[in-house]
């Protein structure tokens, strides 16, 4: 088997792989939208019909049997109809509604239309779910149940008697997988057709894909090995490149691709011989470089040197800018600071101002006391010597009275027993007289002692007096002294202020000088390190230019061998 036929049957094979996976994948997604679209829709049609059905089975046996739903003993009536075991109306009904069909007394069913084995189950019971519906609740239940082991889709309707209680229920129902054979059998037929059409269209996409793919990927991969051979003389047919699809486009690309493959080819050719003609040119260029490279070394070498010096004296020129800085800067520490303690000198001196002024006015608060006191001292002494001739005046009138009880007591001894009441009398008085005389004395010793301590009170108030005053002269000298200062201090702020300012401007204009120091001295040292790099690069530049003149000899070479692989291209 050849190339060609391996190839067309790879592709093929897996161009319909992907066809059939792909249409195997939308089968599959069709039959899953038909089971869910179509259980939904066969359960809501089957709910509408067991609706209907209920309601048409409930009024037929309405027609045929009078009378209310109603138990005597453990039967169930209609009217004076016995429904146990009355399987012809199920089997009438069921037939009529295809479904089946189920009468319960209460719970219990005693008429069925379903069997198993043959045998009609009656006497089995509902579910609990329906049974708390239907009979508790009165309501109807419509849903899937639990029929005797098997999932129907129900209805039941409660029996009610004359007084409206639930006492059966009417069931219809259909098997949940009567339903499912339905759409499992929809299911089958959509495969089985779905299989067909899979085998046709496989059959003839698989032929339209030889036709329409295979065979221009064929031609294509054939002509791609023929250019990259170097061979432009093949061109693709005219009915692949007019085609209007991707293969079309594809083809035309590939002529697009042909065609500037081929112009880089005939470029190729002409700039190789540019190539050769020049790399002698630039052998013969190179070689004159090499020589003025060399003379450029040497001169290149002696700026160098002088460039070195002078870029060793700007670093000297920078360090004594920086000694000169760090003057500069320990200047202006110390100015700031004589700034800073002028300030809080003029701030302590204001607040002694202010202290001064307070002990000031202290001093002359005691000094005014001190005359309030002495004032007080004074008009004490002139009471005390008031007091004093007081008691002078006491005691002349004790000495008379003492006199006069004398006198009176030598009176009343001549009188005799007359007088002896008069006698008491007057000696009573004359030692009152004597106490008074006592006293007297007493409070003239004391007035005399008080005179004396008022009289050195006097004296030192008058001491204390002349302190407070003499303090009183200090402290305004001393606040005199204060607001000499504060206007010193005043008058010396400013000038400190410019002081700092014009350092502050010299602190400013010598970081620029520095750094124009520095910079220079860093250029300077750039331009030596540059001068030196360019000396160096001078003679590696001689030892280019050497080697570009070898290089353009191989380039020389290797331009003959292009020629030679130009001269491959067939166009």
């Amino acid at each position: 088997m050849s190339k060609k036929s391996i190839f067309t049957m790879n592709t093929t094979k897996k161009i319909v792989s992907v066809y059939l996976l792909v249409t195997i994948l939308l089968v599959a997604s069709i039959c899953m939208q038909v089971y869910y679209g179509y259980s939904t829709l066969i359960e809501e049609h089957t709910y509408y019909l067991l609706n209907s059905n209920t309601r048409f089975a409930l009024e037929l046996i309405n027609s045929k049997y009078d009378g209310p739903w109603n138990i005597k003993g453990d039967k169930l009536y209609k009217g004076n109809t016995l429904f146990n075991e009355n399987y012809d109306i199920v089997d009438e009904i069921k037939e009529l509604v295809d479904a089946e069909v189920t009468i319960l007394m209460g719970d219990t069913r005693i008429a069925t239309t379903i069997a198993i084995d043959g045998e009609r189950q009656v006497g089995t019971k509902a579910s609990a779910q329906v049974i708390e519906e239907t009979i508790n609740k009165g309501n109807e239940y419509i849903g899937k149940a639990d029929v005797l082991g098997i999932e129907h889709i129900t209805k039941y309707v409660p029996l009610k008697d004359n007084s409206g209680q639930a006492i059966g229920m009417f069931f219809t129902g259909v098997p949940q997988n009567i339903i499912f054979n339905v759409i499992i059998n929809s299911i089958y037929k959509i495969l089985l057709m779905s299989l067909i059409l899979v085998i046709i269209g496989t059959i003839l996409y698989n032929v339209l894909i030889k036709i329409n793919i295979v065979k221009p990927l064929v031609m294509t991969k054939e002509y791609l090995k023929v250019t990259a051979l170097g061979d432009f003389t093949i061109d693709i047919p005219a009915k692949y490149l007019q085609n209007k699809d991707e293969i079309g486009e594809m083809t035309t690309a590939l002529k697009d691709m042909q065609n500037s493959m081929k112009k880089i080819a005939l470029d190729l050719s002409d700039r190789s011989k540019e190539i050769n003609i020049n790399s002698e040119e630039l052998a013969a260029t190179s070689e004159e470089i090499s020589a003025s490279s060399q003379e450029l070394a040497s001169t290149m070498q002696e700026v160098a040197h002088g460039t070195t010096s002078q870029a060793l004296d700007l670093r000297d020129i920078a360090n004594a800018m920086n000694d000169v800085s760090n003057s500069i800067e320990n200047a202006y520490k110390i100015l700031k600071n004589v700034s800073d303690e002028t300030k809080n000198t003029a701030l302590k001196a204001d607040i002694g101002k202010k202290e001064i002024d307070k002990l000031a006015k202290f001093i002359e608060d005691i000094r005014k006391a001190f005359e309030i006191v002495f004032n007080k001292i004074e008009i004490l002494t002139d009471s005390v010597t008031e007091i004093g001739g007081i008691t002078e005046i006491i005691s002349a009138i004790s000495e008379q009275t003492n006199l006069l009880a004398l006198n009176a007591a030598i009176e009343a001894a001549r009188v005799g027993e007359h007088g002896k009441g008069f006698a008491v009398v007057a000696e009573e008085i004359r030692k009152l007289a004597e106490e008074s005389r006592q006293s007297t004395e007493k409070i003239t010793n004391l007035i005399t002692s008080t005179a004396k301590d008022t009289d050195e009170v006097i004296s030192t108030s008058n001491d204390v007096k002349g302190l407070v005053n003499e303090q009183a002269d200090i402290v305004n000298k001393t606040l005199e002294s204060f607001e000499d200062i504060l206007i010193s201090i005043e008058k010396t702020a400013p000038y400190i202020d410019e002081i700092h300012k014009s350092m502050q401007g010299i602190v400013d204009k010598k970081d620029i000088v520095v750094e124009k120091v520095e910079s220079a001295s860093a250029i300077a040292e750039q331009n030596s390190a540059a001068t030196e790099e360019i000396a160096a690069s001078s003679e590696e530049l001689t030892a280019s230019s050497q080697e570009v003149a070898s290089t353009a000899q191989n380039l020389k070479a290797v331009a003959e061998g292009l020629m030679k692989f130009a001269s491959r291209f067939k166009f």
